[in-house]
């Protein structure tokens, strides 16, 4: 006759269960370092909306993208207050004519 007991390890129930570690090195670098990883964004993001080196901003173009990038870093205390500011700051470089003296099509 088949024996009808389950094939599975049993378990005390008093041993806590041990998860298995957070999947590659990369990934358990970044959780470990969440500001680090915070400021880099801030960084990537300030470099990618001046715009290339050779071009000057203009200078409100410029405040606004530093006042957006520098709030990044607070996103994981302040999530509303780091949205609103970088909407805030974004919304009036949005507003800009792609070509100035244009009419938009």
């Amino acid at each position: 006759m088949p024996d009808r007991r389950s094939r599975s390890v049993d378990v005390p129930r008093d041993v806590d269960l041990r998860l298995p570690r957070a999947p590659g090195v990369i990934r358990r670098f970044w959780a470990r370092h969440p500001l680090f990883a915070d400021i880099l964004i801030a960084l990537v993001t300030l470099t990618l909306s001046v715009g290339p080196p050779t071009a000057l901003p203009s200078g409100v173009v410029l405040v606004a993208a530093v006042t957006a990038s520098a709030a990044l870093p607070l996103r994981r205390r302040f999530p509303v207050a780091v949205a609103a500011v970088a909407t805030a700051a974004s919304g009036r470089h949005d507003a800009r004519p792609l070509h100035p003296g244009r009419r938009p099509c």
